[in-house]
């Protein structure tokens, strides 16, 4: 008899436990997926800075082609190629009206992380380095 009440105790202790690990309130790992796949498409179809930009890099006397890479518009992130000289990551610091504070970590080649503040517009980017005003950036859609 003792085994009996102690597998129908185990029995309804085991199916407790199994219903705690579920919550029948929350979505899907399917629809979660979903629903965040839909919210990026969105950002990109409404975001007019995603995308990619062509200009020029200017600094030390020196003026290159560049090529600026945006993936998020707000907050800004964004990836600059510099062919034959460098590339670098920009993540948002800090943002005032049209103007964006980011900040440059190189990933490959000859230059130094830095700051730029950074001017957007719908046809335009330009930025310059506060600590170095000889060193711009231009960029236009193409």
């Amino acid at each position: 008899m003792r085994r009996r009440v102690l597998i129908a105790v185990l029995a309804a202790a085991t199916m407790m436990i199994a219903a705690c690990d579920t919550d029948a309130n929350a979505p899907a790992d399917s629809e979660k997926s979903t629903t965040s796949q839909s919210e990026t498409s969105d950002d990109v179809a409404t975001d007019p800075l995603i995308g990619q930009w062509i200009g020029t890099w200017s600094a030390k006397g020196e003026t290159r082609q560049a090529v600026l890479n945006i993936g998020n518009g707000n907050p800004l992130r964004a990836t600059i190629d510099i062919p034959g000289r460098c590339g670098a990551d920009w993540v948002e610091s800090g943002r005032s009206g049209k103007t964006v504070n980011v900040d440059a970590t190189v990933t490959y080649g000859a230059c130094a992380d830095n700051r730029w503040s950074v001017v957007l517009s719908a046809n335009e980017i330009t930025a310059s380095d506060p600590d170095n005003v000889a060193s711009s950036l231009r960029f236009t859609r193409q």
